[in-house]
């Protein structure tokens, strides 16, 4: 993981958390609305919402969110689970947050328009198979992944935080906050 606030703050909106969940593992990007410290005290919520609220559902998850960050300016909001034993993974995004698997078959999450505890859309979960040494990039919108050439960057050969340090350096956009996370299970 790694995330860069909009310079010059010292602190910025978007944030991940993750925890282990259901012999799985739970992953949350989140990107609060504007910038800075109104935006950074949103965005400091969301690892204890996830510990309030973890489960395998991604769905409820994202519902849970809209529901406790109602009477804030909101945030969007990206969870995927991983569930090794049954090779499976789940996402369901709102906002301007993304998902793609960069090692292993072709996959792009979908993440519906609106903003978690202000505009909540109907919620569309996601689900595939995956394979051990499969590898998948969450992000916030301060990355340019429309940009992005996932296929030349250096997925199998650098380390998961060097990976998101690499996209959040090469696609971060200059005017926002930016966030990359890299996740997978090993082979």
């Amino acid at each position: 993981m790694y995330q860069r606030p909009l310079p010059p703050n010292i602190h910025g909106g978007d944030i991940a958390s993750w925890r282990p969940h259901d012999g799985g593992l739970l992953v949350v990007v989140a990107d609060a609305t504007g910038h800075g410290d109104n935006a950074y005290r949103v965005a400091v919520r969301i690892p204890s919402l996830l510990s309030q609220h973890a489960t395998s559902d991604v769905g409820s998850i994202v519902s849970a969110f809209d529901r406790e960050l109602r009477g804030t300016p909101g945030a969007a909001v990206g969870v995927l689970f991983l569930d090794p034993h049954a090779r499976e993974f789940r996402y369901a995004g709102v906002g301007n947050t993304g998902a793609v698997r960069v090692c292993g078959a072709s996959w792009r999450g979908v993440s519906r328009d609106g903003v978690v505890g202000l505009r909540m859309p109907a919620i569309y979960e996601q689900q595939g198979t995956f394979l051990p040494g499969d590898r998948f990039v969450l992000w916030t919108d301060g990355v340019a992944s429309q940009t992005v050439r996932w296929a030349r960057l250096p997925a199998f050969t650098l380390s998961a935080d060097a990976f998101a340090r690499e996209i959040v350096a090469s696609e971060g956009r200059a005017h926002d906050d930016a966030l990359a996370v890299v996740v997978g299970w090993p082979s």
